[in-house]
């Protein structure tokens, strides 16, 4: 009972120093409940297990046409624009989140699903509410998967990159040129991943240090774990060092990396159509999201490296790719 606790005050607590106090759906209730209304429950679970299968299926299907059938990224771009862009101008509610018609739903107006509608003379109606409301919940698997390339994977903040939105992934959704140049091969490493390989565990102890490539190239270089160091050269650890603290010549570097090590370069990040701090700064996004404003990312320069710090989503940061085998 005491693990459960502190993890759900936990939860609460994190939940809302990064999203305040407010709560996204909020209701009364008026009556109290009766077991006469057991089977309605029962039904409801039955009937929403039932729009999880479809919503699964449907979007499955989706990805797959995405990523196999339409191989021109602009294709893909102009194909979920006009399947998003169709499903809003029918449905407006599907906008953003949906959690006003939500809302407005569960305080008993049923308009909210009319509003800006060209169904909003039938707005009046319980028979024309229910079947939009139907309809909107067939409608929004189809304009969820027309987003899957956004920064809102799945069509919703709360998501990773991972699992059934993992098409929203950068590297599962382009193909990789020099890297069998397949869609749906390559991937973003997760939060804990990166944490795993800046340290995390006795196993990456000393495997991973800051250098300068060639007298010009700033990074992180990561080493495997199972390491055996070239002859002739040196490795000193740390990602809190600067960069100088590992300087190797382009021959030297080349001799490392034939060993297994990896070069995380600071590559700056882009604000719009500025990019800051190339050579100086490394940015590289995670596959795990945190809030809607923010998700897990890689951040290191001279003298510091945070492997779980907060990447405000609306930047432009590299990604390090992988492959699993």
């Amino acid at each position: 009972m005491i693990p459960l606790m502190l993890a759900s005050v936990t939860g609460a607590t994190v939940a809302y120093v990064f999203t305040g106090y407010n709560v996204e759906f909020s209701f009364s209730a008026s009556e109290l409940f009766t077991a006469s209304r057991i089977p309605f429950v029962v039904l409801l679970g039955i009937f929403t297990g039932l729009i999880s299968v479809y919503f699964n299926k449907a979007m499955e299907m989706m990805e797959r046409m995405f990523r196999h059938r339409l191989k021109n990224s602009w294709a893909r771009f102009m194909v979920g624009a006009l399947i998003l862009s169709s499903l809003i101008f029918l449905f407006p509610a599907l906008y953003g989140e949906g959690y006003d018609a939500i809302n407005g739903l569960l305080a008993g107006d049923i308009s909210v699903v009319f509003d800006n509608s060209i169904f909003y003379d039938k707005r009046n109606s319980v028979l024309w509410a229910s079947m939009l409301v139907g309809m909107l919940c067939l409608m929004k698997v189809f304009a969820t998967s027309a987003t899957n390339g956004d920064y809102y994977p799945g069509g919703d903040a709360a998501n990773d990159l991972l699992g059934a939105n993992d098409s929203a992934d950068w590297g599962r959704f382009n193909a990789i040129a020099a890297g069998g140049d397949e869609v749906g091969k390559w991937r973003t490493l997760t939060s804990s991943e990166w944490n795993y390989l800046f340290g995390s565990s006795s196993a990456r102890q000393g495997k991973c240090g800051k250098a300068v490539i060639d007298g010009t190239y700033n990074g992180v270089v990561l080493l495997p774990d199972n390491w055996v160091l070239p002859s002739g050269l040196t490795f000193a650890p740390g990602i809190s060092s600067d960069f100088t603290a590992n300087a190797y010549t382009a021959a030297q570097w080349t001799a490392m990396e034939d060993a297994g090590a990896v070069f995380i370069p600071a590559a700056g990040f882009r604000d719009g159509t500025t990019v800051s701090n190339v050579g100086t700064h490394g940015y590289y996004w995670s596959a795990t999201h945190i809030n809607g404003t923010y998700a897990y990312a890689l951040y290191f320069f001279s003298g510091y490296a945070n492997a779980a710090d907060l990447g405000a989503r609306a930047l432009g940061r590299s990604v390090r790719l992988v492959i699993d085998k």
